[in-house]
C-alpha cells in the first residue's frame, strides 16, 4: 500500500526538526556567485508538508532548513503584521549554489498565480527548467504523485539542443520543464537551471533586464517552433509548426554567458490567451519570485531606482536562512515577474 504524504511527513517529522540550522551556512555563503545568476526559486504551496515530502522523494533534494519567515520580510511584501509564513529550503546535496525555497502562509487568502494557464499564456513566471537524467522515468513519478502534465515526454529541438522534455503542473500551479538533454551527465534531477517567462513584447521586457536592472542578453532565438506533430506544449498536431517564437536569454551582466540561473523571455505569434501579470502577488500561491544575489544591494537600488524603476519594497536588515542577515529589496519586471536582490553577508 502507497503511503500517504501525512504519513510520509510524520515518518520524516525528525528529519524536519533537524534541519533548523543555528546561523549563517558558511559553504552557502561561500558558493553564492554574486552579481551572477538567480539562486533561489520561490515557490508559494498550498500544503507544506506534501510538497517537501514530494520534492524531497521524486527530486531527491536534501531540506537544510524549516521555519518562520523573517517578520521584516513578510511586512515588506505587504502582509499585516503577524502574519505567519513557514518556509522551507531544500538543495541539491553538495550544490550550495541553487535553492528551492517552499513558503506557507497562514490565515491570508490566496489564489492561483497562474491557474490552469499553458505554458505559452503570458504574465508571471511560466516554468522553472531542471535538467534529468530520465524524462520519461521522471514524468512516470511526477504523475504518480499527482501532476498534471500537458502531454506525454517528447523529443525537442532548441537551437543546437536536443533531447526530450515533458513540461508538469504541481501542488500550487507552479510549472516544472523536465529536460533530458542529449549528451549531458546528469545523476538524476538537477536544481533549476532556468526560469521561462512568456511575454506579450519580447524585445520590450528584455531591454526592461538589459537597460533598467544591468543584464545581458546571452542567446536569441528565432523562427517557427521546430517540427510539428507532438509537443510538449500540448499544443494540436497541426499547427504547433506554425507558431513563430522569438526568444532571448538574459541574465546579470557580470556572470559567464553559460552560466546558469539565467531567465528564458519567449514571444509566440499566433497564440492568444490569458494574461497573468497581476496576480503575481505574495501571498498567492505558485511560482512567486527568484532572487539573485548581489555584492551591494543599495547600491544596486539606487542604480536602479536612478532609471526609472519601481522599487517595491527595500529593507537592510533581514533575517534570511541560510545566509544570515542580509539586505534585500524587490521590483517587478514589465510581464508582472516578481524579482528579489538580496546581498548576504561574506564568509
Amino acid at each position: 500500500m502507497r503511503l500517504t504524504y501525512a504519513l510520509l511527513a510524520l515518518l520524516l517529522l525528525p528529519v524536519l526538526l533537524l534541519a533548523v540550522p543555528a546561523r549563517a551556512d558558511q559553504a552557502t555563503l561561500a558558493g553564492l556567485q554574486r552579481d551572477g545568476g538567480f539562486q533561489e526559486v520561490v515557490i508559494s504551496v498550498p500544503d507544506l508538508d506534501q510538497a517537501t515530502v514530494f520534492y524531497q522523494r521524486v527530486a531527491g533534494w536534501r531540506m537544510i532548513y524549516r521555519g518562520n519567515a523573517a517578520p521584516e520580510l513578510v511586512t515588506a511584501w505587504g502582509l499585516p503584521e503577524g502574519t505567519k509564513v513557514i518556509e522551507v529550503i531544500l538543495r541539491n546535496a553538495g550544490d550550495p549554489q541553487g535553492i528551492l525555497r517552499l513558503v506557507s502562509f497562514k490565515g491570508v487568502q490566496q489564489e492561483e498565480v497562474r491557474p490552469a494557464a499553458k505554458p505559452w499564456e503570458t504574465g508571471a513566471w511560466a516554468s522553472m527548467i531542471v535538467r534529468v537524467k530520465d524524462a520519461k522515468a521522471k514524468y512516470k513519478q511526477f504523475r504518480t504523485h499527482n501532476w498534471h502534465a500537458f502531454s506525454a515526454p517528447v523529443e525537442f529541438k532548441v537551437d543546437k539542443f536536443t533531447g526530450v522534455e515533458a513540461i508538469m503542473m504541481g501542488f500550487g500551479g507552479e510549472t516544472v520543464t523536465l529536460r533530458e538533454q542529449t549528451g549531458e551527465s546528469v545523476k538524476d534531477m538537477n536544481f533549476p537551471s532556468r526560469v521561462t517567462a512568456s511575454v506579450k513584447d519580447v524585445d520590450a521586457v528584455a531591454a526592461f533586464y538589459v537597460d533598467k536592472l544591468g543584464f545581458k542578453v546571452t542567446n536569441t532565438l528565432e523562427g517557427p517552433l521546430p517540427g510539428g506533430g507532438r509537443n510538449s506544449f500540448g499544443l494540436p498536431q497541426n499547427m504547433f509548426g506554425n507558431i513563430y517564437r522569438r526568444q532571448k536569454v538574459v541574465i546579470p551582466a557580470a556572470a559567464g554567458n553559460d552560466a546558469r540561473g539565467a531567465i528564458v523571455l519567449s514571444t509566440y505569434y499566433g497564440l492568444h490567451g490569458d494574461d497573468f501579470a497581476e496576480r503575481d502577488r505574495v501571498p498567492n500561491l505558485g511560482f512567486l519570485m527568484v532572487r539573485f544575489p548581489v555584492s551591494d544591494a543599495a547600491a544596486r537600488a539606487a542604480e536602479i531606482a536612478a532609471k526609472g524603476v519601481k522599487i517595491d519594497y527595500q529593507r537592510d536588515e533581514v533575517r534570511m536562512e541560510p545566509y544570515g542577515t542580509v539586505k534585500v529589496f524587490g521590483v517587478r519586471d514589465p510581464n508582472g515577474g516578481m524579482i528579489e536582490f538580496f546581498e548576504a553577508p561574506t564568509p
